[in-house]
């Protein structure tokens, strides 16, 4: 797999995963091609998928929107799907939420993951549809349920925020952590601040530096922000200021206004002794680039394995019309299984990255909160 590593994730899917399917040869573009041409609705998706991502052949959103509604006319819930993406971000045709959601219910219905994620976002803000969060909920759970993340997510704000359902923290929280689980920051920075305040569990400052940190590795301005104040006041590690001015720091760069309050309080409180603001502005310096560094490896690994997920998610719907094609659908579960294993290498390596440097100590009581 090392001779993988400097491909980009387009050639690896075709180099590499496609020969695992046997029907049309499709890692072969003319034969790709032909297998489209003879209504071959998977074969029509998968060339879409190189014209859209310009994967062998030169972007071409016109000529993905061709296939792809070919694919569709024939049922095929990825063709639906990205018919959806492309209508939504005006990718090759005019935007129009509208025709969007046309697409993502019909994918949606068939239980694509992807589709019932963006009709619940669809519904949660009213984007091409009257707003209504019982519906975005029941959307945002079937995709939940199906592992979909940023589902996971939202179903646990929607019950830490009590909108469609009574407000239930025990639920947030398991939603919470099954999200955070698989990466996102979102869900990590919601599940640090229960840990931090102990909403729906004990309150465990270890845990909620574990879990900012995770977050703030993901460019979650919120988590940096918590990270600043817990190194400010010392909640479950000893005080350092240095850190504390880095990570204000960095969420400030994105905007958080709490951040700037408190990286100007910081500042003033520590310049009172030049000695100290030299030495904690010189620390600062040091982990800011370090911190970088870590949140750049972490964004690339996510990338890939954001890539290679979703083949994975896209040759699992190809699968379900591979039924009259016995063979097909077992190579297209290889490639499938092939898909997750490099993805599941590659977690290895941000599991590496998410690990918390923190030092345990007793927690300081009496701090005021952020």
């Amino acid at each position: 797999m090392k001779a993988w590593q400097s491909r980009s994730l387009g050639l690896i899917c075709f180099v590499v995963f496609w020969p695992f399917r046997a029907q049309a040869q499709l890692n072969d573009l003319a034969a790709l091609e032909a297998a489209a041409d003879s209504g071959d609705s998977r074969a029509q998706f998968a060339l879409g998928n190189r014209y859209y991502h310009g994967w062998g052949v030169s972007r071409d959103y016109g000529q993905a929107l061709a296939l792809y509604s070919q694919a569709a006319q024939s049922g095929l819930s990825a063709a639906q799907n990205q018919l959806g993406r492309m209508h939504e971000y005006g990718a090759g045709v005019s935007q129009s939420y509208t025709h969007a959601l046309d697409y993502y219910r019909a994918a949606a219905e068939k239980g694509d993951a992807q589709a019932q994620y963006k009709m619940a976002l669809a519904y949660e803000y009213g984007r091409g549809i009257q707003q209504d969060y019982k519906q975005a909920l029941g959307w945002f759970r079937k995709a939940a349920e199906q592992g979909q993340a940023d589902a996971q997510e939202e179903v646990g704000y929607f019950y830490q925020r009590g909108l469609a359902v009574p407000r239930d923290y025990d639920q947030a929280q398991s939603w919470y952590h099954k999200a955070a689980e698989q990466g996102n920051p979102n869900a990590q920075e919601n599940l640090g601040y229960m840990y931090q305040h102990g909403m729906s569990v004990e309150t465990d400052y270890q845990e909620a530096l574990s879990w900012y940190y995770k977050a703030a590795g993901r460019g979650n301005p919120n988590a940096e922000n918590q990270l600043g104040y817990m190194y400010q006041y010392g909640l479950g590690i000893p005080p350092d200021y240095g850190k504390a001015l880095a990570w204000y720091r960095l969420a400030d760069e994105y905007g958080n206004q709490t951040a700037t309050r408190n990286l100007a309080f910081l500042t003033a409180q520590l310049q009172i002794d030049s000695g100290e603001w030299a030495a904690a502005n010189s620390a600062a310096q040091s982990f800011l680039s370090e911190q970088r560094e870590r949140r750049a490896r972490i964004g690339e690994l996510e990338r890939q394995v954001g890539e290679l997920e979703w083949q994975a998610q896209q040759e699992q719907n190809l699968c379900r019309g591979a039924g009259s094609a016995e063979n097909s659908g077992l190579e297209l579960e290889a490639a499938v299984e092939l898909y997750h294993a490099e993805a599941m290498r590659l977690r290895a390596q941000l599991a590496s990255l998410d690990t918390s440097p923190m030092v345990s100590r007793p927690a300081i009581a009496s701090v005021p909160r952020p």
